[in-house]
C-alpha cells in the first residue's frame, strides 16, 4: 500500500468514527483477511448509517450548513444511491470472507463511481473557473459547477457510498495550459487492490486504473509525471490532498469573493482560516499576498511569494503576480525578468504578454511592446485593454490609421471605456476630422466623469 496515498495524521482521519475507520482501513487492504477481521468488517458495515446520514456529515464537515446537506440528499435521493453503498459493502463483506478478491472488489469500486461520474454529468452544467458555483449551495441550486465544485460533488456522494475519493491540486494538466491565472482542481480515487483512477469532468479525463507510484515522481510536495509521452493522459504535475486542504480552496474561493466586493475584513479572515487549513496552497498564499499588498505590509508580502516561489516554482500567476507589484514599484527591469518566467511557463497568457508589453513601452521599447501586445491580442481578440496600448502606442509613432483601428475594435468590446473614446478623439483630430474627434472625446467624459479634464484639455489644444 503507497504511504502516500493514506491520509496525515490528524487531518483526513481526524474524529471519524470508529465504524468508518474500520472500514476504510479494509479498503485499503490489498490482501486478503483472516476469519476474525472479516467478522469485524462485516458487523462494521452492517451497523453503520444510511448514505443521507453520511452525505450530510460529509458536507457538515466541508463546513456548509445542514440544509446544503439535505439539498445535497433530496438530489441524489432518486439515484437511488443506497443501492450503490450495498454493491460496495458486499464486495467488503465477500473479500473478507475469502469469497472474493482485491481486485474483485475494485472491479465493483469502478463500476459504482463510473455511475455516479455518470449521474454527476447528466446532472451538472460545466461552468467557468472564474465562476461562482464553487459553493455547493450554488452548486445545487444552479446545477452547474467547476472544477472545485466537482470534486465536492465526488468526495461527498463518492464517500457516502464507500469510495475513497482524494482531491488533487493540479499544477501541469495532462496538456497545454490551465488556462489564464487559473487554479485547478482534479479527484483521485483510490481502488482496493492499490491502483488509483483519476477523474476530472472539466478536463474530460477519466483515467483506467494504474498505480501512481509507477507513474509519478515526488518533486517536493508535488508528484510529477515520469513518461513525457502520457499515454494515459494524466495530468503531469499534482499534489495530493486531504478533505482540508480541499475545504481551504472553498474558503480561499469565498474570501476571494469578499474581496472583490472591498470586504477587507472578511476576505483575510477566510484566507487566514483556509491557510490554516492547507499552509502550502499557492492559492491561499497568493490571496495572503493580496491582503497584505492592501495593508501596506511589504514585507509580508515578500515573505508569501517566497514562500509561493519555493512550494510552486513552476506556477506562472505566482511569478505574473512578483511582476506586477515590481511595475507598480517603478522596478522595471525586475518586473520583466519575472514577466519573461510566467510567460515562459504559461505561453498563452493574454493578460502576462499584456503587462508585459506596458513594461516594454515603459522602457522605451516600442516595437517590442508591439509585438506583446499582437500575441497577446492573437490569443484574446477581444482584450480591450491591449487594443487600447497598442493603439496608443501607435498614435504616438504617427500612425494613425493603425492607431484608430485599435482603437474602435476597442470600442467595440467596451463601449464604455472612456480612456479609448479619448485617445480615439486625439486621433482623430491628428487626422482632421475634428467633428468626429470632438464627439469621441466628449463620450470619453460620458462614460467617466472623472476624465473631463483631460477630455477639456485635449478640445482646448486640438482647437476642438
Amino acid at each position: 500500500m503507497p504511504l502516500h496515498l493514506q491520509p496525515r495524521e490528524g487531518r483526513f482521519s481526524r474524529r471519524r468514527p470508529l465504524w468508518i475507520a474500520l472500514v476504510i482501513a479494509f479498503s485499503w487492504a490489498v490482501g486478503g483477511a483472516n476469519g476474525g477481521r472479516g467478522q469485524e468488517i462485516t458487523a462494521a458495515i452492517s451497523s453503520g448509517p444510511d448514505v443521507s446520514s453520511l452525505i450530510r456529515a460529509r458536507v457538515k464537515e466541508l463546513g456548509y450548513p445542514d440544509e446544503v446537506g439535505d439539498q445535497f440528499v433530496q438530489l441524489v435521493t432518486p439515484w437511488n444511491p443506497g443501492h450503490w453503498k450495498r454493491r460496495l459493502d458486499q464486495s467488503r463483506r465477500r473479500q473478507a470472507e475469502g469469497k472474493d478478491t482485491a481486485s474483485d472488489v475494485s472491479r465493483v469500486q469502478s463500476q459504482v463511481l463510473d455511475e455516479i461520474r455518470r449521474r454527476l454529468a447528466e446532472s451538472f452544467e460545466q461552468v467557468d473557473g472564474k465562476s461562482d458555483k464553487y459553493h455547493l449551495h450554488r452548486i445545487l441550486e444552479f446545477r452547474q459547477s467547476q472544477c472545485l465544485g466537482n470534486c465536492q460533488l465526488l468526495i461527498v456522494l463518492g464517500g457516502a457510498v464507500g469510495l475513497d475519493v482524494r482531491p488533487l491540486d493540479v499544477m501541469l494538466p495532462a496538456k497545454g495550459g490551465l488556462g489564464e491565472h487559473m487554479f485547478h482542481s482534479a479527484s483521485i480515487v483510490r481502488l482496493a487492490d492499490g491502483s488509483v483512477r483519476m477523474v476530472d469532468q472539466r478536463w474530460d479525463l477519466d483515467s483506467p486504473p494504474f498505480v501512481f507510484t509507477e507513474h509519478y515522481g515526488r518533486e517536493g510536495i508535488h508528484w510529477r509525471l515520469l513518461d513525457d509521452s502520457n499515454p494515459l493522459g494524466l495530468h503531469r504535475q499534482v499534489r495530493l490532498r486531504d478533505l482540508r486542504g480541499l475545504k481551504a480552496d472553498v474558503w480561499t474561493s469565498i474570501g476571494y469573493s469578499r474581496l472583490k466586493a472591498s470586504r477587507f475584513d472578511d476576505a483575510r479572515d477566510f484566507f487566514a482560516r483556509a491557510h490554516e487549513h492547507d499552509p502550502e496552497s499557492t492559492f491561499t498564499l497568493l490571496a495572503l499576498a493580496q491582503i497584505a499588498v492592501a495593508d501596506g505590509k511589504s514585507d509580508e508580502v515578500d515573505a508569501l511569494l517566497a514562500k509561493s516561489l519555493q512550494l510552486d516554482p513552476e506556477r506562472a500567476v505566482v511569478h505574473a503576480f512578483c511582476a506586477r507589484l515590481a511595475a507598480g514599484a517603478g522596478r522595471l527591469r525586475d518586473a520583466l525578468a519575472a514577466y519573461n518566467v510566467a510567460i515562459l511557463l504559461f505561453p498563452e497568457s493574454p493578460d502576462a504578454l499584456y503587462e508585459r508589453g506596458l513594461v516594454h513601452r515603459d522602457l522605451g521599447n516600442e516595437e517590442a511592446a508591439i509585438a506583446d501586445l499582437t500575441e497577446s491580442l492573437r490569443i484574446g481578440p477581444q482584450h480591450g485593454l491591449a487594443l487600447v496600448a497598442r493603439g496608443s502606442i501607435y498614435a504616438k509613432k504617427g500612425e494613425h490609421s493603425l492607431a484608430l483601428a485599435d482603437l474602435d475594435a476597442a470600442i467595440a468590446v467596451d463601449s464604455s471605456a472612456a480612456i479609448a473614446h479619448l485617445q480615439r478623439g486625439v486621433v482623430l483630430a491628428h487626422l482632421g476630422r475634428k467633428e468626429e474627434a470632438r464627439q469621441s472625446i466628449e463620450a470619453s467624459i460620458g462614460s467617466d466623469p472623472e476624465s473631463r479634464r483631460r477630455a477639456e484639455a485635449a478640445i482646448q489644444r486640438f482647437g476642438l
